[in-house]
């Protein structure tokens, strides 16, 4: 038998489990509401069932986490992990504002004992000419 009803923010805090519990956690109300919202926009209204809905939060976060904005899934969960922190993308791995300044000094010191003048004069300009994304 299968009973459908509404379910909200809170609803999906409570009533999940497994990995999608573990992700509705990761995220504030306000995602939850939006991506609450598209998915009823994208169901045209028909009803879901709760394993259904669980299922989506767990395995299709590439989608939800487009919908939030992010390019995917990896790129919303790392954002989230590093939540406050200004991360960078060099089109593989994701790295600390930190990592990136580390980066930058290796490049310094790499032109220098090379002999080579440095294409970047400053480490924002480094971040800017050597990562596909410098804002998460």
């Amino acid at each position: 038998m299968k009973i459908y009803h509404e379910a909200d923010v809170n609803y999906l805090r409570t009533n999940s489990w497994s990995g999608a519990a573990d992700r509705i956690a990761e995220l504030t109300d306000s995602e939850l509401e939006t991506i609450l919202f598209l998915l009823e926009d994208c169901e045209d209204g028909d009803p879901i069932s709760e394993t259904e809905l669980n299922d989506f939060f767990w395995f299709d976060d590439d989608t939800y986490a487009e919908w939030l904005g992010y390019r995917d899934a990896e790129h919303l969960w790392t954002a989230k992990e590093h939540e406050g922190e200004r991360l960078f993308y060099d089109g593989c791995t994701y790295i600390t504002e930190a990592e990136a300044k580390h980066q930058f000094a290796e490049y310094l010191a790499d032109c220098k004992e090379n002999g080579e003048e440095a294409e970047y004069e400053d480490w924002e300009e480094f971040a800017e000419g050597e990562y596909d994304d410098v804002t998460i």
